[in-house]
């Protein structure tokens, strides 16, 4: 009922593709809008207390963290041939988590960079939490990183990787000055379109300034 007695949505967690258009049936405009961190003030004060680090004192190549609870997790999740490319590889089964999300949130800080598998949405924190650090993001296919309103490009704030053989060769074909340039776009994306700075601002501007298409 609600959407139906919407004028406008703005697609949080979604995709464009699908469930925008599943929501077209009902709405006429849908957007895309942003994601979020799982837990945003903790985030950001965790950024405020240490800072974030150069390329010499991330001590983490590449990482990913992260579990799986139900069906959906599990398909995207359940391969192993991921812990062969990845630094640290940590993937659990069932709602215990390995670390707590400040230990999660200080792993990232010390990684270059971060593997992103989709969860159960199709959009997930873990790539907007990679990129406040300036950890950039080795997207795969599934998860869907078009879907935001500032769309992130690829090679400028993330690296697309099809399958796991390519990461190793990838990332390594990325130097010291070009992994700095694309950390500090993610950093900067972060920054301008989710920090809590500016988010409420871009919502504001979104809604009431920007001209819905006819």
């Amino acid at each position: 009922d609600e959407i139906n007695n919407s004028s406008l949505c703005l697609l949080g967690n979604g995709s464009m593709d699908y469930e925008g258009i599943e929501l077209q049936k009902y709405i006429k405009h849908v957007r895309p809008w942003i994601f979020w961190p799982r837990y945003p003030i903790k985030l950001e004060n965790i950024i405020n207390k240490h800072g974030l680090l150069d390329y010499h004192n991330r001590t983490i190549k590449s990482l990913f963290i992260g579990n799986y609870e139900n069906n959906v997790q599990l398909k995207y999740r359940s391969s192993n041939s991921w812990k062969d490319v990845i630094s640290e590889y940590y993937c659990t089964a069932g709602n215990k988590h390995l670390f707590t999300q400040d230990e999660y949130l200080m792993k990232i800080r010390l990684s270059k960079f971060g593997l992103c598998l989709r969860g159960f949405g199709r959009k997930c924190h873990r790539e907007v939490e990679l990129m406040a650090f300036g950890t950039i993001p080795l997207i795969t296919n599934e998860v869907d990183i078009k879907s935001y309103y500032d769309k992130p490009i690829e090679n400028e704030h993330y690296i697309l990787i099809n399958e796991p053989n390519e990461v190793i060769e990838k990332i390594n074909n990325i130097d010291e000055n070009e992994w700095k340039r694309m950390s500090n776009n993610c950093i900067d994306w972060y920054n301008r379109n989710i920090h809590s700075d500016n988010m409420w601002g871009n919502l504001i501007n979104n809604i009431l300034y920007k001209k819905i298409e006819k």
